[in-house]
């Protein structure tokens, strides 16, 4: 077999499963990914991935899906995803990830909404989670088991070992009939849908079509960076379209060998044993990994921190030779290779030692954390997307990196500014139209075809983006997973004696919040809780209240996913005030005056 060439998505493919198939004939004897089996790596060719793809597919027909139909898929990042995603693709169908950790409430409207008919699951945790709102999903015809056959239902449920013993039963007929599935496909049908938390309590839908994903794909083929045989680590959440598209979908294209992570717990471990090329992550990730990295040099005495301290001054200084790919001085470059030989070598073999690329999105990096790793020899590079352009639009890259921005517009993407700053995307990357939400599309795209953003930006002299505000009232955690608060704020409001709740998160590590009471309700809670009086700022860190309110806090958070739980709270000491700009003339509430005038009490949350 031949490598397959690195622009092969620039030639005319029209679907995902057309370049599969070309994957597969180009790379078909080359290791395609390998899992963990508790004791060893077990590799996985792509023509063994590809038979496996097929006869899931087989199965699926033969259970009885139709083209279009979509499946949902729950469970966390593992070979099983994939095989599942591509197997529904090629059968003709759309796939739907959701989070593993979503709670039954939040499931159920999002799989009735679509109207999904399978719905794919990681093992008995989520089984169990399901049957518990069975008589909800009114849609839903089979469930399938990656992991647990023990377990099913012969009525509704299925093991995917009992799903391809189905296929083969089939025969060429039931191959035959696959093979005349994927001719039907067109690059205009919907190929994944991606659920997005919006400014609303209700989440949009994005639909993304085949041409959509090749089109991203493309665009970073185009840019060179990835090589055949490279090899990364993916543990990031095949639910969300960075990991899915730019990981995923984007290993096929480039024929990227990945090992995929037992999970967070491991990731270090694994990266120092795998030693990848390019890795992808979110700013948590490069955080974690950058406290306990100082913790090291902190223990290791004053000489440790000297030697560190020094070596971050001389790689901070090649930093910005290093980004835009010229060469250092030649006293900087004799410093630079000196304290490399002494310490930063041995740093990077942490990660691996054979980092080439490694790229971080989803969330503001702090920039002490991006300093530390490009002058250890290990560049960040920070890209831009949203779920709506299929999760690419800007990007640095090897040679061309302005630290701190976002990178310039990748290749077949427009990127403008509107009046008020807002950042503008167009090209084919980006989708058509939400789910059933003709006012949200409308409100999205404009008459030319320019997707706003919702985000704040400046683009400078030479074409790279830099972000100044991100999407009004979302949260972006550091792990990079977006949480719209107003569905949390109002469950939290349901409790009579909240007037008001803001959840807080932004560029932090969990969710907390603050909480404004109602003063009448307070006055009736005065001699139930035998408090010390109804005014606010003298009750307000009274144990016996902050024990009522606690109650209404783990209400809610029992109708959330663990991300979207509030982990602590503070009750504001006073009302809002009209005077102070914290409501309108109207009593709507203006959060970000709310939250910069209460940014002490948030503050002690985040110790």
């Amino acid at each position: 077999m031949t490598d397959l060439p690195t622009d092969l998505v620039l030639e005319d493919f029209q679907t995902l499963p057309q370049l599969l198939s070309a994957r597969v004939e180009a790379s078909g004897s080359e290791m395609a990914y390998r899992f963990w089996t508790g004791s060893a790596w077990r590799p996985v060719t792509w023509l063994e991935f590809h038979r496996r793809i097929l006869e899931t597919a087989t199965g699926l027909v033969r259970l009885g899906l139709k083209p279009a139909d979509t499946v949902a898929i729950i469970g966390e990042t593992r070979p099983e995803w994939g095989l599942t995603d591509l197997a529904v693709l090629v059968a003709g169908g759309t796939t739907v990830g959701l989070h593993p950790m979503s709670a039954p409430a939040q499931l159920v409207p999002v799989i009735r909404r679509i109207g999904c008919r399978m719905v794919a699951i990681q093992d008995t945790d989520q089984l169990e989670k399901l049957r518990l709102v069975a008589d909800q999903l009114d849609s839903v015809e089979k469930i399938i088991l990656w992991k647990g056959a023990d377990r099913v239902d012969a009525e509704r449920e299925i093991s995917l070992f009992q799903l391809n013993r189905l296929a083969r039963e089939g025969g060429h007929q039931s191959r035959d009939e696959l093979a005349a599935l994927q001719a039907g496909i067109d690059g205009q049908q919907v190929a994944n849908l991606f659920v997005t938390p919006g400014t609303t309590a209700t989440p949009k839908i994005v639909p993304l079509t085949h041409a959509n994903l090749l089109a991203a794909l493309r665009s970073v083929s185009r840019l060179g960076i990835f090589r055949p045989r490279d090899h990364t680590v993916s543990y990031l959440p095949m639910a969300d379209a960075g990991e899915k598209i730019l990981g995923f979908y984007n290993r096929i294209a480039t024929g990227l060998v990945t090992s995929f992570s037992r999970g967070p717990a491991f990731l270090l471990e694994e990266l120092a044993e795998v030693r990848p090329t390019v890795f992808g992550a979110t700013p948590a990730f490069f955080e974690m990994a950058h406290d306990v990295l100082s913790g090291r040099i902190e223990r290791g005495g004053p000489a440790a921190r000297a030697l560190f301290a020094y070596a971050l001054k001389v790689g901070r200084q090649a930093m910005p030779f290093v980004a835009s790919g010229r060469p250092l001085p030649p006293l900087l470059k004799t410093r630079h290779l000196l304290i490399d030989a002494l310490l930063f070598k041995k740093l990077r073999e942490n990660l691996g030692g054979r980092l080439r690329c490694t790229y971080v999105g989803g969330a503001p990096l702090r920039r002490e954390v991006l300093e530390t790793f490009f002058a250890m020899g290990i560049p960040l590079y920070e890209l831009y997307g949203l779920t709506e352009t299929a999760a690419v639009a800007t990007t640095n890259r090897p040679g061309t990196c302005h630290p701190g921005s976002v990178g310039k517009a990748v290749p077949g993407v427009d990127l403008s500014l509107s009046e008020r700053g807002e950042i503008l995307i167009r090209g084919e990357n980006v989708f058509a139209e939400y789910l059933d939400d003709p006012q949200a599309t409308a409100d999205a795209i404009d008459a030319k075809g320019w997707l706003h953003t919702g985000d704040l930006g400046r683009i400078d002299g030479e074409g790279y983006l830099w972000i100044t505000e991100r999407r009004l009232n979302l949260i972006t955690l550091t792990d990079g997973k977006t949480i719209a608060p107003r569905n949390i704020e109002q469950l939290i409001q349901r409790h009579r004696a909240v007037a008001s709740a803001f959840v807080v998160g932004d560029r932090r590590p969990h969710l907390t919040a603050l909480i404004s009471l109602d003063p009448a309700v307070l006055g009736e809670l005065v001699d139930k809780l035998k408090l010390s009086g109804a005014e606010l700022e003298r009750c307000c860190r009274e144990e016996a209240l902050v024990r009522h309110i606690q109650k209404a806090v783990a209400q809610a958070n029992e109708e959330l996913s663990p991300a979207e739980q509030v982990r602590d709270f503070r009750i504001l000491p006073r009302g809002l005030s009209l005077d102070l700009g914290e409501v309108t003339p109207n009593r709507k509430t203006r959060r970000s005056v709310v939250l910069d005038n209460f940014s002490s009490l948030i503050d002690e949350m985040y110790p």
